[in-house]
C-alpha cells in the first residue's frame, strides 16, 4: 500500500479581527481543513512582537497600544 500526504487547503478562525486591553490575552481558535490533513501543525508569526506577542498554541498576549498582523502558516 502506498502512503498519501494529505495537504491543508485552507486555514480558518473564528474571527479575523480582534481587539485586546494592554496586558490581555486570548487564544486563536483555529482549524484547518480538510479534516485528514496529513499535518495539522500550525505555526504562528506575529509581525510586531513589541506590540503583541503569539506562542506556539495560538495564545496571543498583548504588550503595548498598537496593532499586529498574526500569521498562521
Amino acid at each position: 500500500s502506498t502512503q498519501t500526504n494529505i495537504s491543508v487547503q485552507q486555514i480558518t478562525t473564528s474571527q479575523t479581527s480582534y481587539t485586546l486591553e494592554v496586558g490581555r490575552s486570548i487564544l486563536l481558535n483555529a482549524s484547518v481543513s480538510p479534516a485528514n490533513a496529513s499535518n495539522k501543525k500550525l505555526f504562528y508569526v506575529c509581525d510586531n512582537p513589541s506590540v503583541a506577542t503569539v506562542d506556539s498554541n495560538g495564545k496571543i498576549q498583548s504588550i503595548k497600544e498598537g496593532t499586529v498582523n498574526i500569521t498562521i502558516k
